[in-house]
């Protein structure tokens, strides 16, 4: 394994708000005064940079492995959906094979569906038993990715995806630069993936 792929995603920015976000070496407690999620009057932004290798990142449970999951990767997954899901990871595809910047949205409560300034849309559920979810990209060292402490449960998670950037260097052959965001909040039904913006197909390269 090389020096880049186990080199940590970073953490870099947390928007000020009425949650607290605790660092404990490469984990993170979001607490309010009561609890996770709780009435929370506005939500911590987390900026992430993730070396996606093979086109993907992942978010899941501390717990679950994901050697196992590569045949998630449809065709309808790949071209359609973008993700591919299980019940404890998402894996997120890319438009670039190389490290991206991730908005990682903690949030309250389902958001408005307001997709305007995005090009496609995604949700799916992610179940977080072990309490830490894991952001990293798919060759990380997955010791070292970054982990964020939540209460046990159920969470829908919503990826959406950005027009590509003007002007931006494509010579590299790495793929277009996009910008992602990822929310997240609690909730307690079991519901599949779901597009809620279908992008252009083919939608990178």
């Amino acid at each position: 394994m090389t020096s880049r792929h186990r080199r940590r995603s970073r953490f870099c920015k947390l928007t000020p708000t009425g949650l607290l976000l605790t660092a404990r070496g490469d984990s993170y407690s979001i607490q309010d005064r009561n609890s996770f999620f709780d009435a929370a009057p506005s939500e911590p932004n987390v900026m992430l940079h993730l070396f996606a290798d093979y086109f993907q990142f992942y978010i899941q449970d501390d717990t679950v492995g994901v050697e196992l999951q590569g045949e998630l990767w449809t065709e309808d997954a790949v071209q359609r959906l973008r993700i591919a899901a299980a019940p404890s990871v998402v894996m997120i595809g890319t438009a670039r094979n190389d490290e991206v910047t991730v908005e990682l949205a903690f949030l309250a409560h389902e958001p408005a569906p307001l997709f305007s300034e995005w090009a496609h849309a995604v949700d799916a559920d992610l179940d977080c038993h072990s309490g830490r979810i894991v952001v990293a990209g798919c060759t990380d060292y997955f010791p070292d990715a970054k982990r964020f402490e939540v209460t046990p449960g159920r969470y829908r998670l919503r990826v959406l995806y950005g027009k590509p950037f003007e002007g931006a260097d494509q010579s590299d052959g790495l793929g277009d630069h996009l910008r992602y965001r990822v929310e997240l909040w609690p909730t307690q039904e079991t519901l599949p993936v779901r597009v809620m913006k279908q992008g252009p197909s083919p939608w990178s390269g």
